[in-house]
């Protein structure tokens, strides 16, 4: 038997290429390229005329195309395609006090963690000093209640800058002279319900 028998459906240019680069990739092997997020949706709220609405967006995005949609109760999705005009066109609604909402732009959301172990009367501040003179950058630190009686827990929730070393935090054992345990924020599965009316969502 030819032990070659396998390679009789290469070209010759193939099997060249084969032996000057055996790192040579073939085309069913696909290189995964980054994938490029876009900026969030916006949502305009109370648009009674559209043509309106057109005029301003045209006067604060000058030239670049922006994609609209219609929705229920006159609210306006808009899609812009830069950050920049992102950027530029949710200030200027803000500033407007035009009635908007929008999410965060993924690259530039906090990194959220639950801190225990932590007493409820040492302040915010100083526990967002401690953090900062461990080269972590913090947004916010807000003591949690508990859900029935608002009383303070030894719990609060830490909003980082994100950075390289924001996992680096979960090795924390002592913060303010305590013992802490440092934990990712758990995603809940269920549907929120109230405990009053029995609604859903709220």
């Amino acid at each position: 038997m030819n032990q070659f028998e396998q390679l009789s459906h290469l070209s010759d240019d193939d099997i060249q290429t084969s032996a000057s680069d055996p790192h040579a990739t073939t085309n069913s092997e696909q290189v995964t390229q980054p994938r490029v997020h876009k900026p969030p949706p916006i949502y305009v709220y109370g648009v009674i005329n559209y043509c309106d609405m057109v005029k301003y967006l045209a006067e604060n995005l000058e030239e670049e195309q922006c994609y609209c949609k219609a929705l229920l109760n006159e609210t306006v999705k808009i899609n812009v395609n830069t950050f920049e005009s992102y950027r530029k066109l949710t200030t200027r609604l803000q500033n407007d006090k035009i009635v908007h909402h929008t999410n965060q732009i993924r690259e530039e959301r906090a990194y959220r963690m639950v801190l225990r172990n932590l007493h409820h009367s040492i302040p915010p501040n100083e526990i967002q000093a401690e953090f900062e003179s461990l080269g972590h950058k913090v947004r916010n630190v807000l003591n949690i209640r508990h859900r029935v009686t608002k009383e303070p827990l030894p719990l609060y929730f830490v909003d980082s800058e994100p950075q390289d070393n924001n996992k680096n935090i979960y090795d924390l054992q002592l913060l303010c002279n305590m013992e802490i345990v440092v934990e990712a924020l758990r995603k809940k599965n269920h549907i929120v319900q109230c405990t009053r009316c029995q609604s859903y969502g709220l």
